[in-house]
């Protein structure tokens, strides 16, 4: 079975779940996961102008800190990573982040202040 085969549950290659800070101020800006954390970094960061608002908003603020943790396999690492988000509220995860985005419309929800929704839309 070829790799990409692999439901995340049957995905038996660790994969780590990644932090990316921004370079200006520490914030937590993105949590995401993958089997090669150098891999992703570098597409996120040469592919700023293809409409991604990640590599987008990665590209204004600068990459920072990046941290990662290494989990057994897909699935671990999925949920790993859904629970960090719904936890941590990253500025740029709209997926599992109730707390920054509506599921809907896919924009800042409260309790954010109009002055950092504003902030937060010109940043991506």
């Amino acid at each position: 079975m070829s790799p990409s085969a692999f439901t995340d549950a049957e995905d038996p290659r660790t994969h780590h779940v990644y932090r990316i800070y921004a370079a200006d101020n520490d914030e937590l800006l993105y949590i995401g996961c993958t089997q090669n954390v150098q891999t992703r970094l570098y597409y996120m960061t040469r592919q700023c102008n293809l409409g991604n608002h990640v590599n987008a908003g990665i590209a204004q603020r600068g990459l920072g800190r990046v941290e990662s943790q290494e989990y057994p396999d897909k699935a671990t690492a999925r949920e790993a990573e859904r629970q960090a988000i719904a936890a941590e509220a990253p500025l740029l995860n709209r997926q599992h982040n109730p707390k920054r985005w509506s599921k809907r419309d896919a924009v800042p929800v409260e309790p954010v202040t109009l002055d950092e929704m504003r902030d937060a839309l010109q940043k991506l």
